[in-house]
């Protein structure tokens, strides 16, 4: 049973805080649209055309418009934020590469955040609610479409896959792009600018995002202390942690844990 539901709807977006009950099956009917669905708390499972899948926080799951798994809901039911894309939106989406026809889900911890800052805006709303509610939608949506492919339209040379390779391996480390390029054998100046091209993103910024990820999850799934979050992804001290969580998430760490308990 779904005991509580809170809803929007501004321009091509239908923005939902869902709590479901333990147990509960749910059946699609009608017409469905293309959804976003970010799961804060508890978990589900699915059966589809292609078979089963088991969901938990921080997974953020896409489903486009008319795919109609059968879900049923954890011993903990779920608790949720959902944006539907009307047509106009999907379509506009669309024309801007997004691709809104594949389904997907992936692990986020940056979704998490963006999720709970649209929670927050819905339990706190005024007159701007739906402009800053379109602005997140949008970003929550970019967040989630981003991939760890490659922007580049070709495959990446072999050193700079083994670079990245080597970085998804040892963020919590101390890299650096010079010790990488040495390694890799090339310039400091050719590795930066090759990871960009192929990857869309500067290589500290890569870094950095991916000892967010790690540490937001840490939040979300364990007890551990921030401080010992902070070092166990790669932050130099707490206050270093706290300042580029903040940046990233729009949160401090602290205020993400605490929203987590709460939503």
């Amino acid at each position: 049973m779904l005991f509580h539901r809170e809803q929007i709807r501004i321009d091509g977006f239908r923005i939902s805080l869902k709590v479901f009950e333990a147990g509960h099956e749910l059946s699609w009917k009608g017409h469905i649209l293309a959804r976003l669905c970010v799961l804060f708390d508890g978990g589900m499972s699915e059966t589809g055309l292609k078979g089963k899948a088991e969901y938990v926080p921080p997974d953020v799951i896409y489903k486009p418009a008319e795919d109609r798994p059968h879900l049923r809901f954890s011993k903990e039911g779920a608790r949720t934020l959902t944006v539907e894309l009307e047509l106009a939106r999907a379509m506009m989406l669309r024309q801007a590469g997004f691709p809104v026809d594949r389904p997907f889900s992936k692990r986020s911890g940056l979704c998490i955040g963006l999720g709970l800052r649209m929670y927050r805006e819905l339990r706190q709303r005024d007159e701007i609610t739906p402009l800053v509610l379109e602005g997140l939608a949008l970003e929550l949506l970019g967040e989630a479409f981003r991939s760890d492919g490659k922007v580049c339209k070709r495959n990446p040379p072999k050193w700079l896959a083994e670079v990245k390779t080597r970085i998804h391996d040892e963020f919590t480390r101390r890299l650096t792009l010079t010790n990488c390029a040495q390694s890799a054998g090339v310039h400091p100046i050719h590795l930066a600018q090759s990871f960009r091209i192929h990857f869309g993103d500067s290589f500290g910024h890569y870094v950095r995002r991916l000892r967010i990820e790690f540490a937001s999850r840490q939040i979300l799934e364990t007890k551990h202390t921030l401080a010992d979050i902070a070092l166990a992804a790669g932050f130099s001290d707490q206050s270093h942690f706290c300042r580029a969580f903040k940046l990233a998430t729009g949160f401090s760490p602290r205020q993400y844990r605490c929203l987590l308990a709460q939503a």
